[in-house]
């Protein structure tokens, strides 16, 4: 059963109050959005590097356009193989799972929303790459902290952007001022002013009405906690810290690839994420990550 999103207050969610009138009026929205089709579902039990191979192929094989979509991405520029790879076993395998779902699921999205009639291309693609990257560094992030269910938390990064989607359902949706905020806290004060709800919170209720399992609802509907509020050192405010850092370094490396660390984390907007970084002893962590070859080379391929 779905939450009750009727009473919103300011400290367990940002911003004020979402009156009764301004939610129904989005989950009216939301309930227009179709419903995945069950091979979507399928992608969500498949959130460990324990997957095996063959159940990706299961479920790219009977799609050309996301076989071709998955051939793609390895043999980008980015992934560097010297022989192309045609066979789709061992793209996966050189891939990842945490690479297949960024692939898998972004498909899926982009045919359920993307392809509306008058849908923002141009907001389309900066917030699929933002997904891809957030998912990206969400895991290397996550395995690097040694958390036990990064492939869980990556999904959650990847969806995290969701209801910045779907505020453009709504005429008129994002323009390029919105991409072009600086910092995670603006966007979320020019949402309220201009829609009256927040972003997280639409991605959550969509996130519902696909009947994702949790914690993924929970999860994209706090994925900024630590940009705007303190989080005592716990295991899941290790998770959402995490989560939060990938989200806002991924937003700003779409526009520039040689982002540096200290650029984003050290940034007036961005003080509150860094006390909660340091309090949960995660800067080494996070650092470490961030220089590492394997995450700028994941980080280029899903960028194309």
């Amino acid at each position: 059963m779905a939450a009750d999103h009727s009473n919103r207050e300011g400290g367990d969610s940002y911003g004020e109050h979402t009156g009764t009138q301004v939610l129904e009026h989005w989950q009216n929205i939301i309930r227009k959005i179709p419903i995945p089709p069950a091979s979507f579902g399928n992608v969500f039990s498949y959130l460990t590097e324990d997957t095996e191979p063959e159940d990706w192929v299961a479920v790219i094989r009977t799609d050309p356009v996301l076989s071709g979509k998955a051939l793609a991405v390895v043999n980008s520029a980015a992934m560097g193989l010297i022989k192309p790879l045609t066979d789709l076993k061992q793209a996966v395998i050189h891939l990842g799972g945490h690479i297949m779902r960024v692939i898998v699921i972004a498909y899926f999205v982009e045919g359920l929303l993307g392809k509306w009639d008058h849908y923002p291309r141009q907001h389309f693609e900066f917030v699929r790459k933002w997904s891809a990257g957030a998912s990206v560094i969400t895991y290397h992030f996550a395995s690097c902290a040694k958390l036990p269910e990064a492939g869980t938390l990556s999904t959650a990064a990847l969806l995290a952007r969701l209801g910045s989607l779907v505020l453009a359902l709504e005429w008129p949706g994002p323009q390029p001022d919105y991409i072009q905020l600086n910092g995670e806290l603006a966007r979320l004060d020019y949402e309220l002013k201009s829609w009256r709800i927040t972003s997280p919170l639409l991605g959550c209720l969509t996130a519902e009405h696909w009947g994702l399992p949790e914690p993924l609802p929970t999860l994209i509907e706090r994925h900024l906690d630590a940009v705007y509020q303190a989080l005592p050192d716990a295991e899941d405010n290790l998770e959402l810290t995490l989560l939060s850092s990938a989200v806002v370094l991924a937003a700003r490396v779409v526009n520039n690839r040689e982002l540096r660390l200290d650029e984003v984390l050290y940034a007036e907007e961005n003080d509150r994420l860094l006390a909660n970084i340091e309090s949960n002893n995660l800067l080494d962590v996070i650092a470490s990550c961030w220089d590492a070859s394997r995450l700028k080379t994941e980080l280029a391929a899903v960028l194309e």
